[in-house]
């Protein structure tokens, strides 16, 4: 195979997105798209979706959006494997092929291996807002021969299967978010960041929970929505270890690999995706929100989602 130039074109941006829309960039990447919209037209989210085509035959899908109306999107994704991470916001809801719907919270990730065609469904609600970014990954449009045979041979059947997500995925998943921008420098940097996260992904275990009984990874699942439900709640590992019915030391060892991140940092998301939510959406000030998700100190609060986010929470408010 032989490298490809990209050219400023390889690089889309729109800022608000339209079933019609939708689909045109659903076409560029090789699949077909249907969105249940009386009106290809009317706006069905706001804010940003960047699509990029590297030169290593990888494509990258960053999106930062916030549902405008309920809609349901469907694509029929041809022989590819993808890797789904969801960085921030709320939890986004797939289905392959028909099968048993699967919701990926925040911090999770997923691979999506394509055998054949296969329908890839997701649900979205108005006012939902999720931070997502999507490698596609084509074995026929490979430069590297080998690896190009690799991702082949991990495509022998059609599957949704979670990936464990760390610190390292996270990182390069922020750096791929940040790198839009045209030029060579950002180009070689979104490169190597897709590249390093695709070659984590294909390395990683395909199951985050693989190895916790489907039992305890029920129980475990009850902490996680009790969490969720009640972010500013002052929680205890010995009282949510009661509430799975396992030791402290079980719930510490069995959390991440379900959820994929400790109890600690699951809650510490939790509590600043909702103060986001309260920024953007009820006008609360800084010290409100602080209070309202369970900081003691609005200081302490404004460094933590200052690290999350990139931002001070102050130009969160009407967002």
């Amino acid at each position: 195979m032989t490298g490809r130039s990209l050219e400023p074109a390889d690089l889309s941006v729109m800022p608000c997105h339209s079933a019609r829309g939708l689909a045109d960039v659903a076409r560029r990447w090789g699949y077909g798209c249907d969105v249940d919209a009386a009106d290809d037209d009317a706006p069905l989210a706001e804010g940003v979706l960047s699509t990029l085509e590297l030169s290593c035959g990888v494509r990258v899908c960053a999106t930062d959006l916030v549902a405008t109306r309920d809609n349901e999107r469907a694509g029929i994704i041809a022989r590819t494997l993808t890797i789904v991470l969801v960085l921030d916001g709320d939890p986004i809801r797939y289905a392959l092929d028909g099968g048993q719907e699967q919701i990926f919270w925040p911090g999770r990730a997923a691979m999506v291996t394509v055998a054949g065609d296969a329908r890839l469904s997701g649900r979205h609600r108005r006012g939902e807002r999720s931070r997502s970014l999507v490698l596609q990954a084509n074995p026929r449009d490979m430069d590297d021969d080998a690896l190009g045979a690799h991702v082949a041979g991990r495509l022998a059947e059609t599957a949704l299967a979670p990936l464990r997500i760390g610190d390292r995925l996270q990182a390069l998943a922020h750096d791929l978010m940040a790198a839009h921008q045209a030029g060579p420098v950002a180009r070689l940097l979104a490169e190597s960041c897709a590249l390093e996260l695709l070659a984590r992904g294909l390395a990683a275990e395909q199951s985050a929970d693989g190895a916790v009984h489907p039992r305890d990874a029920s129980r475990v699942l009850r902490v996680r929505d009790k969490l969720i439900a009640a972010p500013a709640e002052d929680h205890r590992l010995d009282d949510l270890a009661h509430l799975a019915g396992m030791s402290v030391s079980s719930l510490k060892a069995k959390f991440p690999r379900v959820v994929g991140q400790s109890v600690f940092d699951f809650l510490r998301s939790q509590r600043l995706e909702h103060a986001r939510r309260g920024l953007e959406r009820e006008g609360w000030t800084v010290k409100q929100a602080a209070h309202f998700v369970g900081y003691a100190h609005p200081s302490n609060f404004a460094a933590a989602y200052r690290r999350k986010f990139g931002s001070p929470p102050r130009d969160a408010r009407g967002a």
